[in-house]
């Protein structure tokens, strides 16, 4: 069974290019939890995402958060420095109690790497207080009433998802109908940091059919520029297609902003973000190319020949079987080579590698972008 996971602006393990995801473990304590054991089964996200209350008070979400029996599978925790004369480090007020030491890595992890602190020891100069997350008749009250009397916690409200009354998302952007609720949760501090911290085994509801567009985990890397149009890789047991298989064939940059980005807006401005987010790609991305747009080379597929026994499917009508993986005898990627189904009229030749490229002032490539 192999895990992915990430930490919203800093990756810790990326899909390799060919072949299984990379393997973070089986076991070992699950940072959300701080317990001892298997994670969760299947495929396994992980992520970090900053949270900002004085951006928008309704704190509507612009990505669907994971949910399970009735709520996010979610942590939310409050980071304030320790040199502040209010701090509470033993995390003994109201609605908070310590996170968990894994937890706290993590974030400071992610602290250190998005400058809120210079140095390790200055990020464990923290407190870390994990946040109340409301359970029984507090949550169905905060997920379906305006009053919520004197419950102290959070919960997540997403009606999309079977979670909580619409009118408390109707004034929120028609793609953003979700929101957070935080509960007799008073700041510290203007200069408090809150995350919140998620796992889930997909961040897409439904996993997308065959020759439908699906984004492997490597985009999830803020620090990732994008794929070279040279290029076949494949990412297995992925939970975006319901076949387990991202296939990139022959992608030029991102397929998740296919305008790309210069090196000057990544430092200043950026204009492309992991998928489903609003962390910024905080390298430089080349655009896609006009002839080979993400709709048809990051696509679910599956292993339609090869070497070995299989097992291989058969492709549907509006797809074909292509070669496009040599078996180069290494014995643990004979089940990698070979062939995958590829829309019809997809095939790539060189003279595509010096084409047209997207061009953000003209909105050459707003249709069927992902």
């Amino acid at each position: 069974m192999k895990i992915q996971r990430w930490i919203g602006a800093c990756l810790l393990a990326v899909g390799a290019c060919q072949g299984e995801n990379s393997v973070v473990g089986e076991s070992g304590t699950d940072p959300l939890t701080g317990t001892e054991g298997p994670t969760q089964g299947g495929t396994t996200h992980q992520w970090l995402s900053p949270i900002n209350f004085s951006n928008d008070p309704r704190m509507c979400m612009p990505a669907a958060l994971p949910v399970g029996d009735g709520a996010a599978t979610c942590v939310m925790v409050e980071v304030v420095g320790s040199d502040e004369e209010h701090a509470d480090c033993t995390c003994s007020g109201p609605g908070r109690q310590p996170a968990s030491a894994a937890l706290v890595e993590l974030l400071q992890s992610d602290m250190l790497f998005q400058g809120h602190c210079q140095a390790p020891e200055e990020c464990a100069a923290h407190c870390f207080c994990e946040v109340q997350h409301l359970t029984d008749n507090a949550r169905a009250q905060c997920q379906n009433e305006e009053a919520t009397g004197d419950a102290v916690g959070w919960c997540y409200v997403s009606p999309a998802q079977g979670l909580g009354n619409p009118e408390l998302v109707e004034q929120c952007p028609a793609t953003e109908q979700r929101r957070l609720r935080v509960l007799g949760i008073e700041r510290q501090s203007e200069d408090d940091l809150h995350y919140i911290a998620c796992q889930g085994t997909d961040r897409q509801v439904t996993p997308a059919k065959l020759g439908e567009t699906c984004v492997v985990g490597s985009e999830y890397d803020p620090t990732f520029s994008g794929f070279y149009v040279g290029n076949v890789s494949t990412e297995t047991q992925s939970p975006a297609c319901e076949s387990g298989v991202c296939l990139v064939n022959h992608l030029q940059g991102r397929a998740s902003c296919p305008y790309g980005q210069s090196e000057e807006q990544a430092a200043i401005d950026p204009v492309c973000f992991v998928p489903d987010s609003h962390t910024p790609v905080t390298v430089p991305v080349v655009p896609q190319l006009t002839a080979r747009r993400s709709t048809e080379t990051s696509i679910c597929s599956c292993r339609c020949d090869g070497p070995g026994d299989g097992p291989f499917c058969a492709c549907p009508d509006s797809m074909e079987c292509a070669p496009l993986f040599g078996d180069i005898g290494l014995e643990d990627q004979v089940d990698v080579a070979g062939s995958y189904c590829v829309p019809k009229g997809s095939e790539y030749d060189l003279v595509q590698q010096a084409g047209e490229v997207c061009d953000r002032v003209r909105g050459n490539c707003e249709e069927g972008t992902p």
